[in-house]
């Protein structure tokens, strides 16, 4: 029994002291505005998160260590940081600046109409266009 207890004790005491807690916000390079919803990612321990409306990410129970943390998001580049825990400073909040990536991004338009016929009876119409068309308007010059 007193074996037991000790095993259980000497678990619970690296589980203690093994483990740190990370916190960064993600903001981005050009406006310094939050962006809700990046991404970070650290490989090794298969761990994901995404950021919360303040662009805070928080990642538990991360062992000692040097890890290796990508941060992404739509739109920006993704940047890799090389951390070392536990950290320095580790009530300290890391802010993290991702670069917009104007290249990744294109125009989405949404269009709707309204219409006094219920949603039942109406067929459902797609319109597709190939990409074959969207080379060939993009050529065409105005005459």
């Amino acid at each position: 029994m007193k074996n037991i207890f000790l095993i259980i004790c000497l678990f619970a005491a690296q589980n203690i002291f093994g483990q740190n807690t990370f916190k960064v916000i993600i903001k981005s390079e050009k406006t310094k505005e939050p962006l809700q919803g990046a991404t970070a990612y650290i490989d090794k321990l298969k761990l994901s998160t995404a950021s919360n409306d303040k662009g805070e990410i928080s990642f538990t129970n991360i062992p000692n260590g040097d890890f290796e943390i990508e941060f992404s998001y739509v739109g920006f580049d993704r940047t890799k940081k090389q951390f070392t825990f536990p950290l320095q400073n580790a009530s300290e909040i890391i802010e993290i600046e991702l670069e917009p990536n104007a290249s990744q991004l294109g125009e989405v338009v949404v269009s709707t109409t309204r219409s006094s016929r219920s949603i039942k009876n109406l067929p459902t119409r797609v319109e597709v266009i190939t990409a074959e068309d969207l080379d060939e308007k993009g050529t065409m010059k105005p005459g």
